[in-house]
Formats: C-alpha cells, structure tokens, sequence
C-alpha cells in the first residue's frame, strides 16, 4: 500500500503562539456586543464540500483558559456544518472544556449550538470534537481582505482550567443534514501508547453514500506519520510538544471507514496517542437507523451433536442460547461493526 509520508515540521514556538489569537479583538474574553447579525439563506448543494477550514496550535507562557481561532480571512457560508477539534495537554484526564460559543471577530455573540460528538484522553493529551449544524447569524461568506473591518466568525472554547500547549481546528462543510440529529453518524474514539511504528486508528465506522467522514489523530511528542489512504488533508499542526492532523473524505457508496495512520514513534521517541472519526450525513438523505437487530444462525453437521446447543455472546455482551441448527436475533444493536459472534 502507498503512503503520503508526511515528516514533522517543527515551527518556533513564538511565531505559532501569535496565531492563537489572531481571530478576535480580544484574546481573553470577547466583549458581548449585542446580539448576532441577520440570518443568511443557504445555498443549495450538490453534496457535501469543505467550505472553510483554519487552525493553530500553540504554547502559551502561564497559559490560557481560551481556546479559540477565527475563520480568516473568509468566513464560511450560512447553513453550513461547523466542525470544532480541540486539543491540549494537561494531566488532568477529563474534559476540561465548561462550554463552546461562537462570535464575530468585535466581540458579538453569534449564538450557534455546539454538541460534543466525541472526548479522547491518554498520557496527558486531550482531544474533544463539537459539531453545529446549519450555522446562522454572520455575514456570510465575508472577506476581511476585500471589506476590511473584525466581522470574521471565531469559535472559542472555555476551560475550567488554564493550560499551556493547546491547538483548535475549525472546519466548515456545505451539503451537510441541516438538523444535528438527522447529520449526526456513527463516531468514536481510540488512544494508546507505542515506542515504534504504529497503526493508529479508532476503529471503522459506517458511512452512507456521500456521507463525510472527519478525523483528527494527535500525537505526543510530535513524530512523523503516514496519512490515512483515501482521505483528504485538512491541516496539520504541531508545537514542541503536540502534533494533530485533521483529514476527511466523502463517500462515493455506502461502506465502513477505517481512518487508519501510522505513527512513527521510536524508541528514542516513545509516546502517547489519541485519534476520534465521526460520519456527517448529506442533506436530502434518510437519517440511519438509530439501532438494527443482527441475526445469527447455526448450522452444525456430524454425529454425537450436543442436545443443550450453543451460547452466543455478540460484543462480549449478554450471551444467548442457540439451538444446534437454530438461529437467534440479537436486538437494538448501535449500527457499526460488531465482533463476530463466538459460540
């Protein structure tokens, strides 16, 4: 199999912390202005399209409870899925962050929804991902390169917590199920520990035909790595101690995704991992069965059967009885892939 080898990039420090607050006016608390500007009509679309992206990482001296980063120069269009990775170091394992908001660039609360889809945490790194769908109440589609002024939209999250090596991606694609519960797929998470070359993966994931898969893996200390094959860069980012990459692909059919990276870790740099997927559904689809029942059947030849049967457990969960040539259906199942049943 080939793989776009990517080295590690190292930036200085400074240079990269400077990005962290380039969004908004003010890089601590942003003033509330008044409310949001007006609603925008939403383009129709041809399937789902990365609108915008940004991204930053950095290493802040005494720190920030702030995580946030603007779309400039443009902003993404109304009604488009905005997709917010955070990430940071810190030796407290739970999630640190108390809210998510997003604002113009002078301090006006837009007022968007942000919902955790997945939470990731291993030797002292931390990863959580918030969706909002059909995002309203900013000019849309703004370039502060042609009109000038601070109207850029920013997403911010805040933290119970200061920490000094942090980074956000903010990505935003058209096409997506505008109501959050019909666009929002399968996800999960994955994290471990390696000193050598390793798979990194949170395991595959179901996505209908021309759903988006989005997926973040990050790494400490930063090491090389090989992308995922099939998926499209969105941007990387790394300081002294952090390095994430954030990819996605949109499906051509209906199939399972696995996001799988390998990481070059070492035995002069060992580390730790973490990596989280989720699957976006595109506007005019049926949203996915909530759950399904997975049906399995014994066929079984040869003399001296066993009158009693089998017991089948599906996911190391409950175990039922089947008989030597019977079937039994296993109900309210997540749909994803489950492990294969063992009698």
């Amino acid at each position: 199999m080939m793989f776009r080898r990517r080295a590690l990039t190292r930036f200085p420090t400074l240079l990269v912390a400077t990005l962290f607050a380039a969004a908004c006016s003010d890089a601590v608390s942003p003033r509330a202005l008044g409310p949001g500007g007006p609603s925008y009509a939403t383009a129709p679309s041809s399937g789902i399209v990365l609108d915008q992206f940004n991204s930053t990482m950095a290493t802040m001296t005494g720190g920030t409870s702030l995580l946030q980063k603007g779309f400039n120069p443009v902003n993404p269009h109304n009604g488009a899925t905005i997709v917010a990775t955070f990430l940071w170091s810190s030796t407290d394992s739970t999630n640190l962050i108390t809210g998510v908001r997003d604002y113009l660039a002078n301090g006006t609360p837009v007022g968007n929804t942000y919902t955790l889809v997945e939470y990731v945490s291993h030797g002292g790194t931390s990863m959580a991902t918030y969706v909002a769908t059909n995002v309203q109440n900013f000019p849309d589609a703004y370039d502060e390169r042609v009109t000038g002024g601070d109207s850029i939209l920013a997403v911010g999250a805040d933290l119970s917590a200061p920490v000094v090596r942090a980074g956000e991606m903010i990505t935003a694609f058209d096409g997506v199920q505008p109501t959050f519960a019909d666009a929002l797929g399968t996800h999960r998470s994955a994290s471990g520990s390696a000193s050598t070359v390793t798979p990194v993966s949170p395991g595959p994931i179901p996505a209908g035909a021309g759903a988006l898969v989005y997926a973040v893996a990050m790494s400490k200390p930063p090491v090389g790595d090989d992308p995922p094959a099939g998926f499209t860069n969105i941007t990387n980012i790394s300081n002294d101690s952090l390095k994430a990459d954030g990819e996605y692909a949109v499906q051509a059919a209906a199939d399972t995704v696995n996001a799988q990276w390998n990481w070059y870790f070492s035995t002069t740099y060992p580390g730790s991992w973490v990596v989280s997927a989720l699957a976006l559904n595109p506007q005019g689809s049926s949203p996915p069965p909530s759950t399904g029942d997975l049906t399995v059947t014994a066929s079984t030849t040869g003399s001296n059967l066993d009158p009693d049967g089998y017991t089948v457990t599906v996911d190391g969960g409950t175990s039922q009885a089947v008989a030597t040539n019977g079937s039994v259906t296993f109900t309210r199942l997540p749909p994803r892939s489950h492990h294969e049943p063992r009698a």
